[in-house]
C-alpha cells in the first residue's frame, strides 16, 4: 500500500464517520463498531508499513459512550458524538497534511542487525564489565543478595541450627591428649 491509497481509505474512513454522527444508535450499533475496527486497522497497518503519519489516531482509547453511574441515552448520545467527532477531525488532519505536504518519508522498521559478539580467548572482568548488559548484572547481584538473605534466614530457624550443630559434630577432631 502506498500512502496515497492510505490516504484515500482515510478520505473514506472519514466520510463514512460523518455519516454516522447524525444516525440512530451509539457505540453499540454494529455499523460504528465495523467503522471503529476498519479505522483502527488502517491507521495501525500504515504504522506497521513504517508510514510516520503527522498525527496521532486515538480511536482506540475513546469510549464513545458516557463514564458515569445514571447517565442518560442523551448522555450517552453526546458523548458519542464528541468522540466520534474527535476521531474524523483526526483522520481529516491526516488528510489535510496530505494535502499540503505530501506523503511523509517511511521509516524502516527492520532493524540492521549487530555483529554477533565473539568471546575473547581470556575473558576478564573489564570484558564481562564492557559486554554484559546491566540487567544481567542486576540478575546476578540480585540473586546472589536473595541466595544470602535465605541463608541468614535458614540459619535462625532452630531445626536448622540443630542439624549444623549435628554435621558440626561429624567433623569435630579430637585431638590423642584429650583422651
Amino acid at each position: 500500500m502506498t500512502y496515497a491509497q492510505f490516504i484515500e481509505e482515510i478520505r473514506r474512513l472519514a466520510d463514512q464517520g460523518e455519516t454516522l454522527l447524525g444516525t440512530p444508535g451509539t457505540n453499540e450499533s454494529q455499523p460504528f463498531r465495523d467503522w471503529r475496527h476498519e479505522a483502527q486497522s488502517t491507521v495501525s497497518n500504515a504504522l506497521d508499513l513504517g508510514f510516520r503519519l503527522p498525527g496521532k489516531f486515538t480511536s482506540s482509547i475513546k469510549p464513545y459512550r458516557a463514564n458515569w453511574i445514571g447517565c442518560t441515552s442523551a448522555d450517552n448520545r453526546k458523548a458519542f458524538n464528541r468522540d466520534m467527532a474527535d476521531s474524523v477531525s483526526q483522520l481529516r488532519y491526516l488528510i489535510s497534511q496530505f494535502d499540503k505536504f505530501g506523503p511523509p518519508e517511511t521509516v524502516p522498521k527492520v532493524s540492521v542487525p549487530a555483529a554477533p559478539l565473539t568471546a575473547p580467548k581470556k575473558v576478564t572482568v573489564r570484558w564481562l564489565i564492557d559486554n554484559v548488559p546491566v540487567k544481567v548484572w542486576f540478575v546476578v547481584v540480585g540473586t546472589l543478595c536473595a541466595a544470602f538473605m535465605l541463608g541468614v534466614a535458614a540459619g535462625q530457624y532452630g531445626p536448622t541450627r540443630t542439624l549444623i550443630g549435628n554435621i558440626e559434630g561429624l567433623f569435630k577432631w579430637s585431638s590423642p591428649s584429650a583422651h
